[in-house]
């Protein structure tokens, strides 16, 4: 007998083929969610995994990680990622000096222990007082205007990124604990893609934490 093969998308990238079982077998291991568009080699119309596999075993893995989820905690920002990345590029690499607190204050308000507001707050400090010079250096180089002399700038500049990194591992450090003991969904962070993507990258995840939370919302509510 040959098994139904399935194809997944996400982010324009196509994975696959998997059998029904692979996809039940990433479902319960977090590696895609109910909402993830499937669609099988004998169709060209992609549908949402849900509708592929609408009868989910209750009592899979699956359902257990989305119980693990405490709706009496505040949910995590939920500014689509895309979203949150176009905003950085238009507000030239400065949203996230912002966002980072945002992300920040809310793990704070979910996990006490935690230290990235701390660090993610001098960041933003340091970021402010050298604003005049970062200000001065973007008008130079986009607009050939005279730059001011400021000493001090590179200095508080690699001061603010040596912080804001402290407070990139910082968070990961806290989220790891909390979605593995608090709620343990079994979340991943990758030490270089939290080193180079920071913010954008908790809020790719934070998205993704988000859709479990709707999907616990719509099972509990029999939807």
């Amino acid at each position: 007998m040959v098994m139904e093969e399935f194809r997944v998308t996400r982010d324009g990238q196509t994975f696959g083929p998997y059998t029904e079982a692979d996809l039940r077998q990433y479902l319960a291991s977090g590696n895609i969610v109910e909402t993830d568009l499937v669609r099988s080699k004998d169709t060209d119309k992609w549908l949402p995994l849900k509708k592929v596999i609408p009868r989910l075993d209750k009592s899979s893995a699956a359902t257990a990680r989305l119980m693990t989820l405490r709706m009496d905690l505040p949910p995590p920002p939920d500014i689509p990622w895309w979203m949150a990345m176009v905003l950085e590029v238009l507000t030239v690499l400065t949203f996230f000096v912002a966002w980072d607190v945002v992300e920040a204050v809310w793990l704070y308000r979910v996990q006490r222990n935690s230290r990235a507001l701390l660090y993610y707050s001098i960041a933003a400090l340091l970021f402010i007082v050298n604003s005049q010079a970062i200000y001065s250096i973007v008008m130079h180089d986009v607009f050939s205007r005279p730059q001011t002399d400021n000493p001090n700038a590179t200095l508080l500049g690699i001061a603010a990124w040596g912080v804001r990194i402290l407070a990139r591992f910082a968070m990961r450090s806290s989220l790891l604990e909390h979605f593995n003991k608090i709620e343990p969904i079994g979340l991943k962070l990758s030490w270089w893609r939290t080193l180079l993507f920071g913010g954008l990258y908790f809020q790719y995840h934070f998205n993704r934490i988000n859709e479990m939370r709707r999907a616990r919302i719509a099972m509990t509510a029999g939807v």
